[in-house]
């Protein structure tokens, strides 16, 4: 199956899936995102450390984030550009079904669903019940970075 296709499929399965409701009684249900438009994953070559690091260091490795590693609410990710690509390998502790980051394969990854706000989807999966709220909270990403994040996990989440 070609990528583009690949992504749109899941972008759709996700899109029918997302009727969760907030996790409380009395809540509000929860706004899940549609996933985003397809886009070429091939190209251009993305850069672990050129790239990714950067949208990491700006937006996650942050003290009240993932930098603090006992705060950290599941995955570290502190300043060494290694260690970042290390825990991002290493299962994902909140979803029980999915690997944090799956190599060759974004739309199985639970930081690409968090991501882009389709985490949603995933709840009846999560140790909790829920998969908690989108990253970073309150705003998401730019489609730059994210398509930037897709496209390395696409290309097989190399350290480069």
């Amino acid at each position: 199956m070609n990528t583009r296709v690949g992504v749109a499929l899941s972008g759709l399965v996700i899109v029918c899936a997302c009727g969760s409701s907030g996790s409380e009684p009395g809540e509000k249900p929860r706004q899940c995102l549609s996933a985003p438009a397809s886009v070429d994953l091939t190209q251009p070559e993305i850069s672990f450390n050129t790239t990714v690091v950067p949208i990491v260091q700006r937006t996650c490795s942050l003290p009240a984030c993932h930098a603090d590693e006992k705060l950290s609410l599941g995955i570290y990710l502190p300043k060494d550009p290694a260690k970042i690509h290390q825990a991002m390998l290493a299962p994902a502790t909140s979803s029980l079904k999915l690997d944090f980051v799956k190599a060759g394969a974004p739309e199985e990854s639970f930081l690409m669903h968090k991501l882009d706000g389709t985490h949603c989807a995933l709840d009846k999966d999560c140790a909790k019940g829920a998969c908690g709220q989108e990253m970073p909270p309150g705003e998401l990403l730019s489609v730059a970075d994210r398509d930037n994040v897709r496209r390395w996990i696409a290309q097989g989440a190399k350290n480069n």
